[in-house]
């Protein structure tokens, strides 16, 4: 929390590992406002409270001052350039979506959530860029691997903020760890069910944590995808627990509780994020633990890839190739020394590799990194034959791909 002060004072902080400047600390009659200047992946977030305040003449904020805030104290201070608003925000009685240009003409989303933890009544708003959002949105929703949904990396600084300032703010009323898990449990129990059907048109669509933050809904697995990227962020150990026709968040427990769910290693306790109706470790009667999938919080990057060949030569005994893999890591998170193999497969899915082959190091692929590599490749003449490319690396599962049955008579 910035101390109130009438003084510039610059403050430096760390963001994605590199070190930023903040910029001084603004008074503007009894409200304070912090701006931090940062960037991540290409997004800028934002996460305030509310405590509204004309602007002072010449601060072209267009009504818009807001701060997070707990019991009347300021908890969170704006994250990037302050946006122009287009607005006026909202009654706080509800969660609303609010839509509003930064002096740059950046559109951004604002959404408020509110919600109560040990008496206390706590208020929350989150301003994403429309890039982010529409980035998200964009992305495909047929994975079933539920918590690569969780680990994007260009999310980060979105769901590290609400983290930093739940956990902050936990301690600065003497919150212990657990009640700090549970304060940001209940904050994601705020957000309102509402099916895929219904908002989306179809009968699954898991939300990344920036489109469950942005539309102000979801289903049980877009609620218990948020609550695992922000519980993650925080240092706590969690898992999705996924059962037939329903998700949860596992909370990792010493295995000493009475009620828990195991991987034969892990025991997690059960959290139901739809609803405040059971405590942690409650299991609702009609789900069934034996019917549970669990998912760590595991960066599992997914490749893809296209094989291109053409003949641009041949002799007596063969005919040359030339042959072209375009790769993407699709995400999350990072693909690490990755390697384009190509090679001639002979009669062919006997796994018997015809030389030469090639492995072409292309080194490590950010999220949604692409990559390139070629070679020229022989194939003997006479024989039934076939192109392969095997995508293989560190962190991702290898990925091959295989030609139709060349006939090079």
């Amino acid at each position: 929390m910035s101390e109130i002060t009438k003084k510039t004072k610059p403050i430096t902080f760390q963001v994605m590992g590199i070190l930023f400047l903040m910029a001084a600390v603004l008074i503007t009659g009894s409200v304070i406002l912090s701006f931090l200047f940062s960037h991540a992946n290409g997004f800028g977030f934002y996460g305030v409270l509310h405590d509204h305040e004309p602007p002072s003449e010449g601060n072209d904020i267009s009504g818009y001052i807001q701060m997070s805030t707990h019991d009347g104290q300021v908890l969170s201070s704006v994250e990037g350039p302050i946006p122009v608003a287009d607005v006026t925000p909202g009654s706080d009685s509800s969660n609303e979506k609010l839509e509003f240009k930064d002096s740059d003409d950046s559109v951004y989303y604002s959404q408020t959530f509110h919600w109560e933890f040990e008496g206390d009544q706590w208020s929350y708003t989150v301003y994403i860029p429309e890039d982010s959002y529409t980035y998200f949105k964009s992305k495909s929703h047929t994975r079933n691997d539920y918590e690569q949904y969780a680990l994007s990396d260009y999310d980060r600084a979105c769901i590290r903020q609400i983290a930093d300032t739940l956990t902050v703010q936990g301690q600065e009323n003497n919150y212990t760890q657990k009640e700090i898990a549970l304060n940001a449990i209940a904050f994601v129990q705020s957000i309102p069910y509402a099916s895929d059907l219904s908002t989306t048109g179809y009968d699954e669509y898991p939300r990344y944590p920036v489109e469950t933050l942005v539309d102000g809904y979801g289903d049980c697995e877009d609620s218990a995808i948020l609550g695992a990227a922000i519980l993650n962020e925080m240092g706590f150990e969690v898992a999705l627990l996924e059962f037939p026709h329903h998700m949860a968040l596992g909370l990792k427990s010493d295995g000493t509780k009475t009620k828990t769910i195991s991987d034969g290693t892990h025991h997690y306790e059960y959290v139901e994020t739809t609803t405040t109706d059971f405590e942690v470790g409650e299991i609702p009667s009609n789900v069934d633990i034996d019917q549970v999938t669990i998912h760590p919080m595991v960066q599992v990057p997914k490749m893809s890839a296209t094989l291109t060949y053409k003949p641009v030569a041949f002799d007596l005994e063969f005919v040359y190739y030339k042959v072209e893999a375009d790769l993407k890591n699709k995400g999350p998170g990072l693909a690490e020394n990755v390697c384009a193999h190509f090679f001639v497969e002979v009669n062919p899915d006997s796994g018997e590799i015809y030389p030469p082959d090639f492995d072409i190091a292309i080194g490590n692929l950010s999220e949604d990194g692409t990559g390139y590599a070629s070679t020229t490749l022989r194939v003997p003449r006479g024989e039934e034959a076939k192109i392969a490319l095997t995508v293989h690396g560190d962190t991702f599962d290898p990925v091959t791909l295989k030609t139709e049955i060349l006939h090079d008579d």
